[in-house]
């Protein structure tokens, strides 16, 4: 991601090495990927990606699967 990293933790509240993380964890991506992202970019697809965690997570912590549909 383009951008200092204490910009990042001002503006997100999160290290720029863990939003990477979340990215790479969640949709697969690979680091030459990550860094092409502006600022903008990474703040929403990381909004993205903790939505989605949270729909993958959820039900496994109540002890129910997603319905599929």
């Amino acid at each position: 991601m383009r951008g200092s990293a204490g910009f990042f933790r001002q503006r997100l509240r999160v290290d720029p090495d863990d939003l990477a993380a979340d990215l790479a964890l969640i949709f697969g991506w690979q680091p030459s990927e990550l860094s092409a992202l502006t600022l903008d970019e990474a703040i929403a697809w990381h909004r993205r990606a903790i939505a989605r965690a949270h729909l993958i997570l959820t039900p496994q912590m109540r002890g129910t699967t997603p319905s599929r549909r």
